[in-house]
């Protein structure tokens, strides 16, 4: 191995692990991420932690600017507005359910995600939900729409911070919403498929800004 792959086999791995502190909640939207305080936490130099830094923001999980550094992203209604308005072009516009997934893995994946919804297994049921639109999107053949959706949906894991009953009432509600989709998959009916994706992301949309938008108790009156 190289000097510049271990670099960036470090620089891989820190990305990953301060995703997921990102993701935890360890860093409230907005917190500054200064990379002296980064470099001594992961005893790595400055310079490979600005490597994370932008490695990061690339993926739209970090802002960062050279001129005043970087910070948590703070998810706006207007991004998520956004976001749901990108995923509706590649989910359900009308290219969308051109070729439909496999129908015994997309209701295997269904069956798992409404297992880990009961258990309130959000975190997996966040996995399963990704695997679910990832499925079906795949089967249109077109790998740079799966890698849009990739982005997209690793953004919207941005948005417990800012709305932290999202992920528990939209997965309970998506569950009769994929429920939906499967079974216009499992009839062949592309359309009904593509229309049922519409009305879920929707519903999604409107659940995430509803929760943006009520006020917590450690929020300034």
């Amino acid at each position: 191995m190289t000097l510049s792959d271990h670099r960036a086999t470090i620089t891989q791995r820190l990305a990953v692990q301060l995703s997921e502190r990102i993701f935890a909640g360890a860093y409230a939207p907005g917190t500054p991420l200064r990379e002296s305080e980064l470099a001594l936490r992961y005893e790595v130099s400055r310079h490979v932690i600005r490597e994370v830094l932008r490695t990061l923001a690339a993926d739209g999980l970090v802002d960062y600017a050279s001129f005043r550094g970087a910070r948590v992203p703070v998810l706006t209604e207007a991004d998520a507005r956004d976001i749901y308005r990108a995923r509706r072009m590649v989910e359900s516009g009308p290219e969308a359910m051109s070729a439909l997934p496999d129908r015994k893995a997309i209701a295997r994946i269904h069956r798992e995600f409404s297992a880990a919804v009961k258990a309130a297994d959000f975190a997996r049921a966040f996995e399963l939900d990704v695997a679910f639109h990832t499925e079906i999107l795949a089967a249109s053949g077109s790998p740079r729409a799966s890698a849009w959706l990739a982005g997209l949906l690793q953004a919207l894991r941005l948005a417990h911070l800012v709305a932290p009953s999202f992920n528990r009432q939209a997965f309970i509600a998506s569950v009769a919403q994929h429920g939906a989709i499967v079974e216009a998959i499992e009839a062949g009916d592309a359309e009904g498929a593509r229309q049922a994706m519409k009305r879920h992301l929707d519903a999604a949309e409107a659940s995430l800004i509803e929760d943006m938008a009520t006020p917590r108790p450690d929020s300034a009156s």
